[in-house]
């Protein structure tokens, strides 16, 4: 189980774009049999007074968001996807990426969850006008 960390709206935009049902989620194929993509429900995310969430994941939630981040990378014509869709899936694939890559196998639940940032916090005195 990992724990993602990122702004409200970066949440809700994951939650309104990963395919939830038997659209194409992890091979790029249609798969029957429902969707890889299982958000928790609300009360398992946790909202934070800096407008950030904490959201668990795991398995093929986890899976089915990493999937998407990759698939809607190609820029073709017919491509539905803007440039900024684009980036974000960059963002939060790099992040997903980055946080597995370092993820220790643990025989029991009891262990450290790994928590994946998948926003940069912005500060006022790191803006430019």
């Amino acid at each position: 189980m990992a724990r993602i960390r990122c702004h409200r709206n970066t949440w809700a935009y994951l939650l309104e774009n990963v395919p939830k049902d038997s659209e194409t989620v992890i091979t790029g194929h249609e798969r029957g049999q429902g969707s890889a993509f299982r958000p928790p429900a609300q009360d398992e995310v946790t909202a934070e007074d800096d407008a950030m969430v904490t959201v668990p994941l795991s398995g093929t939630t986890l899976a089915a968001v990493l999937s998407w981040c990759r698939n809607i990378q190609p820029n073709t014509l017919r491509s539905p996807w803007t440039e900024l869709d684009r980036s974000i899936g960059r963002r939060a694939g790099a992040a997903i990426s980055q946080a597995l890559d370092n993820v220790i196998p643990s025989n029991g639940a009891d262990g450290p969850t790994a928590v994946i940032y998948l926003d940069d916090r912005v500060t006022a005195k790191d803006t430019t006008p």
